[in-house]
């Protein structure tokens, strides 16, 4: 792993048994936060979930990209601001509420990560999964497996998009969208740059 450098380095082990003491401050330029923190966290917390505090939305943003180059499979999760105030009206972009529940699911899992966010996002007041319903998760196991793996099969699928309040339109051109023709279901995730497809054939 890149971090391996570090790791190895004499005053990141002097860190780390510091840390096991008390609280330490610690002071980088930012160009070299996200290597630091993914080394530290490799070798001071390899099988734990950390949350990560940045002063801004931007800052939380930038230092989730850097970590996502340092530290390998592990994932990296951005939890931004809801972007509306509750009771306001409005209501958040699909992408933002998308990042939101992905970042604090993993949180309330057992699988370490890492989750980035700011003061603002922190406080806000919608972050108890257990209100949320599960996310939905789609391999090449194909429908037939449904009962045996809990994969969702074609009308499973599209109830279970609905049912997490993703819109149904003819073409899919935003996110929080699903369109769906013959068999085929296209869908784009509230937390993915891109839409994807899924193909259903036979069983």
């Amino acid at each position: 792993m890149i971090t391996s450098y570090l790791t190895e380095n004499d005053s990141l082990k002097r860190l780390r048994r510091a840390l096991r003491k008390a609280p330490q401050r610690v002071y980088a330029p930012s160009v070299f936060q996200g290597y630091l923190l993914a080394a530290l966290r490799q070798a001071a917390w390899p099988r734990d979930k950390l949350l990560l505090l940045a002063p801004s939305a931007s800052e939380a943003a930038r230092l989730a990209g850097d970590l996502t180059a340092f530290t390998g499979v592990l994932p990296v999760w951005l939890m931004p601001p809801r972007g509306a105030i509750h009771g306001s009206g409005l209501s958040p972009s699909h992408q933002a509420t998308g990042r939101r529940h992905r970042a604090a699911h993993a949180l309330a899992g057992e699988a370490p990560c890492i989750v980035v966010t700011d003061a603002v996002a922190l406080q806000e007041r919608d972050l108890d999964p257990s209100s949320w319903a599960e996310p939905v998760a789609v391999s090449a196991a194909g429908q037939h497996h449904e009962q045996e793996h809990g994969q969702p099969g074609f009308d499973s699928l599209v109830e279970k998009l609905a049912a997490l309040g993703y819109e149904r339109v003819d073409q899919v051109e935003d996110r929080g969208q699903f369109a769906v023709r013959g068999g085929i279901i296209d869908c784009f995730p509230s937390t993915d740059a891109t839409p994807l497809r899924l193909e259903y054939w036979g069983d």
